[in-house]
């Protein structure tokens, strides 16, 4: 069976990095991609960005194919887990990653109004 070449490699290993390390793996012609926790982090691509032929360890980050920004490893270590999050809670899970399941947003149990 031939592995289809757009699908991440899942063989990295997520305690190399941390629980909320980023890890980019790649390149999946032409991009890359993030994963937070041994997890793949949807709708983001990453192109390594080259200066002369060289690379100078900066990604040019691409959310949904339309919004962009330019970062470094150093950046997505700190803060590529908090995107995933808000992705994730934006979309209606609880969290992103492990245990990760859709909320009921008719059925949140309300403990006390303030007034």
């Amino acid at each position: 069976m031939q592995r289809d070449s757009t699908r991440p490699n899942m063989d990295t290993n997520p305690d190399e990095v941390g629980p909320f390390g980023a890890t980019v793996i790649g390149p999946h012609i032409p991009t890359h991609r993030l994963v937070v926790g041994g997890h793949l982090v949807p709708h983001i691509e990453l192109n390594t960005i080259r200066i002369n032929g060289a690379d100078d360890g900066s990604y040019n980050m691409t959310l949904d194919g339309r919004l962009a920004i330019v970062c470094t490893q150093e950046e997505l270590d700190k803060w590529a887990w908090f995107l995933a999050s808000a992705m994730a809670v934006a979309a209606g899970y609880c969290c992103f990653g492990e245990g990760s399941k859709p909320m009921n947003l008719f059925a949140l149990k309300c403990t006390e109004i303030q007034r």
